[in-house]
């Protein structure tokens, strides 16, 4: 649909131009150059979901349809997420058990010793330091 030029009421008290249509990587912005003001940004398709309207009624249709496929598009993004988090708490559950969540396994690296007075002794400091 090709916005510009279009006619548009603000709030049904001020009317003005659709200038420029612009989009970014979140949103499409359309710029409307109204008759007694300067212009003003809105977001599209949300701007005409309250705050303006079309004065040829042909063209609400078509943005109608663009906010109802925004709507479902976002309601499909949502249900996605709600998955995600859905499958991320069936993983979680099933690392607990009884309520208590299972330490994950810690990697020891066991070093060779030259000789069994060597391994003693290095027990023993292992020793002392759990017990200090």
């Amino acid at each position: 649909m090709d916005l510009i030029g279009k006619r548009v009421n603000y709030k049904s008290s001020k009317e003005g131009t659709i200038t420029d249509v612009s989009a970014s990587e979140k949103a499409t912005y359309i710029t409307v150059a109204f008759f007694d003001s300067e212009a003003v940004k809105f977001v599209y398709p949300d701007c005409f979901n309250g705050f303006l309207s079309f004065i040829d009624e042909k063209d609400t249709v078509e943005v109608k349809e663009n906010l109802k496929q925004q709507r479902e598009k976002e309601e499909r993004e949502k249900a996605a997420e709600i998955e995600k988090i859905r499958e991320r708490l069936q993983t979680l559950q099933k690392q607990t058990k009884n309520g208590r969540s299972i330490k994950p396994q810690k990697s020891i690296f066991v070093r060779p010793f030259a000789t069994v007075k060597d391994f003693c002794e290095e027990y023993k400091k292992a020793l002392t330091a759990e017990i200090i």
